[in-house]
């Protein structure tokens, strides 16, 4: 995608685990290393702060003078924060580019993220995040409803040098005989919980109290964001038994009170998150 007037181009990691877009920016006084150039606010001439008075004040944001601030901290401890500021938002589909000004984002002038453990002594081209996750007014998926319609649908390759398409709105579609489907769990949240009855290694099914895939009361958390899947630490114990590795599930802590699909259990499979409805559905696909 590209940012600014004239387009900056910048990758951003797909996020269904938080709702905050940032990119990182020419500038910043802590960087993580990047392939290509940081976006360069002064560069833009339709890039602009975000001030006191406007709508997307009354949540997640600090006010710093007359301009907003904002500050997110991840689950693996993570960080970035920044002025909040508007810039046109330029998407290319596969029949047309679309540019859409006045987009809410975050530019991350002091980041603490390391994108380059994710590729394994390749470059990391990764300049920021577009968070997917529901409910907060800079969310793309809320500040561009009437484009996304509050849907949206990827299938995730299983290498990072392949591409894949993100569709939004009536362009998210999910077919074949193998559709699976289910509830959205409701509520304010930034995650998309779902129910988990079971899990099954190698066509059998794993002697796993069901409830404590409800750690906290939420169910299991669809998160693209996180690379690896997170089970809470009794749960985990049943993969033990069986004496697999590396399977990129890692043990939580019960406390943390959340079990996460995460990216790499989400690989060759198209899911579609139908937000107006509360409805996730997915099937295997060759992504």
């Amino acid at each position: 995608m590209y940012i600014g007037t004239p387009p900056q181009k910048t990758n951003l990691a797909l996020d269904t685990g938080s709702t905050l877009t940032w990119v990182q920016c020419e500038g910043c006084k802590s960087c993580f290393k990047l392939s290509m150039p940081n976006f360069n606010i002064r560069r833009s001439t339709t890039s602009r702060p975000m001030l006191m008075i406007t709508h997307f004040v009354f949540l997640q944001t600090l006010a710093l003078g007359q301009n907003c601030v904002y500050g997110l901290f991840y689950y693996d401890r993570s960080s970035t924060y920044g002025p909040f500021g508007f810039d046109t938002f330029t998407f290319l589909s596969e029949r047309r580019q679309l540019a859409i000004p006045n987009v809410a984002f975050g530019w991350g002038l002091f980041n603490k993220v390391n994108f380059n453990d994710y590729f394994h002594g390749h470059d990391n081209p990764i300049g920021g995040i577009l968070g997917l996750g529901r409910g907060h007014p800079t969310g793309i998926l809320q500040q561009l409803n009437q484009i996304t319609l509050r849907r949206f649908s990827y299938c995730l390759p299983p290498q990072f040098e392949a591409q894949s398409l993100l569709h939004f709105g009536e362009g998210a579609q999910i077919g074949g005989p193998s559709v699976g489907s289910t509830p959205i769990l409701g509520g304010p949240d930034d995650y998309y919980f779902t129910k988990l009855d079971a899990i099954s290694l190698n066509g059998q099914r794993l002697q796993i109290d069901p409830s404590l895939f409800m750690a906290g009361g939420k169910g299991m958390a669809v998160d693209s964001g996180s690379p690896y899947s997170h089970i809470v630490a009794e749960a985990f114990k049943a993969f033990e038994h069986h004496n697999e590795f590396c399977m990129t599930i890692l043990s939580m802590d019960q406390s943390d009170g959340l079990n996460i699909l995460g990216a790499a259990q989400q690989v060759n499979y198209r899911f579609l998150f139908d937000v107006a409805a509360l409805r996730l559905s997915f099937s295997p696909e060759n992504c």
